[in-house]
C-alpha cells in the first residue's frame, strides 16, 4: 500500500485521481505534523510524496511510479 502524503494542492489532487483510475491502494496522509518530519528527513522540497515499498518517493517518483502501474 502506498502512504501518500498531501498538502491538497494541485498536483496532489492530480496523482490521487490517477492512483484512484489505476486503482492503486493508498492511504491518504495530510497532517503535516506527520509529513513534515519525513519531507525534511529525505530532502523533499515538494507536494506530494509517497512512502512505497519501504522507500520515499519525490513528486516525479511517484508519478513514474503511478504510471507504470
Amino acid at each position: 500500500m502506498v502512504e501518500f502524503y498531501s498538502s491538497h494542492c494541485p498536483k496532489c489532487i492530480v496523482l490521487e485521481n490517477l492512483m484512484k483510475q489505476k486503482g492503486i491502494e493508498y492511504k491518504y496522509i495530510d497532517n503535516s505534523n506527520i509529513y513534515m518530519p519525513i519531507a525534511e528527513e529525505n530532502n523533499i522540497m515538494s507536494m506530494p510524496f509517497a512512502k512505497v515499498d519501504g522507500k520515499i518517493l519525490n513528486t516525479k517518483e511517484l508519478q513514474n511510479y503511478i504510471m507504470e502501474v
